[in-house]
């Protein structure tokens, strides 16, 4: 195998860099905020000079809300393939699990990632509003729409919201919960395999409560008629 070009070497330097700077600034940002952390902390705890905070991200604001949109920390897939056409509603459900849960699988970091988002809700700085309007809004209505199509109606009633909003509060409480989890049943997240059987149990748990309501429709109906 050859030696990599100058230039090669360059870009993988470049990307380590970049990457380690995202990284130090989550933590840093979790630990202490966004007010109280500078970008001389950050580069020291990168090892890399300020220069190349301004280079990749172009100032602190910059690099805070690229640290709180990292896509691979972040359980919002772009593809939503939950939504696929021709998946079952089980493994539809299933699937957003999985999705859901595949940062976790990527250890501490989430830990930093969470922490991140707790301190946002205390000391805001906005990017909370663009989180949910470009990441969490379009998340939401793919779910609302798979239970439209399943439970046979053109438009999500509150109903379907609620639904929805129950299928999110299981995932969420997989990462707020996470403490709680190890302490008190670490066998459910100790490694990747565990992680997939509790988004298998949750899809059957989703699964139930569709099912449910696909049932209260129906028993209304009669009624109706």
């Amino acid at each position: 195998m050859s030696p990599p070009t100058p230039q090669t070497a360059s870009r993988t330097d470049g990307a380590e860099a970049r990457q380690k700077i995202l990284l130090c600034a989550l933590k840093l940002f979790a630990e202490k905020g966004y007010a109280k952390t500078s970008v001389r902390q950050i580069a020291q705890a990168a090892k890399v000079n300020v220069s190349a905070i301004s280079y990749y991200f172009t100032d602190k604001a910059g690099l805070y809300r690229t640290v709180f949109s990292m896509p691979d920390l972040i359980a919002r897939p772009c593809e939503f393939a939950f939504s696929a056409p021709g998946l079952s509603l089980a493994s539809a459900l299933q699937q957003f699990f999985v999705e859901f849960f595949q940062p976790l699988k990527m250890g501490d970091v989430v830990h930093d990632v969470v922490k991140l988002r707790h301190r946002e809700m205390l000391e805001p700085t906005g990017v909370w509003e663009q989180e949910i309007e470009c990441e969490v809004k379009p998340h939401h209505l793919a779910m609302a729409k798979l239970l439209c199509q399943h439970l046979g109606v053109n438009e999500p009633d509150d109903e379907i919201r609620s639904l929805v909003m129950a299928c999110f509060g299981m995932a969420v409480h997989m990462y707020i919960g996470q403490k709680v989890i190890r302490h008190m049943s670490p066998q459910l997240v100790e490694n990747h395999a565990a992680l997939d059987r509790m988004a298998e149990r949750y899809g059957r748990y989703a699964l139930a409560m569709v099912l449910d309501e696909k049932a209260r429709r129906a028993g209304a109906g009669e009624q109706a008629s």
